[in-house]
């Protein structure tokens, strides 16, 4: 790098633009990754994501309830 009067400011390296390309492609990557989750989630509906989930949820539920129960006995 040269300032205004031909001056050496720094140097930089290809390490330098390398990180600098990987952070930023990183940020692309992530905020493509996650538009294509966000429109997978609100394409599906509420109704068949708690059809999905209400098995799991169940089980969780009752067995998070029967849990106090274990230290009694």
């Amino acid at each position: 790098m040269v300032d205004e009067e031909g001056h050496i400011k720094g140097i930089v390296t290809i390490d330098d633009v390398v990180d600098v390309v990987q952070r930023e492609a990183t940020k692309i990557f992530k905020t493509r990754v996650m538009e294509a989750l966000m429109r997978r989630i609100f394409k599906n509906r509420i109704r068949e994501m708690i059809k999905k989930r209400a098995g799991w949820l169940t089980i969780l539920f009752l067995s998070e309830m029967f849990t106090p129960l274990h230290g009694i006995f």
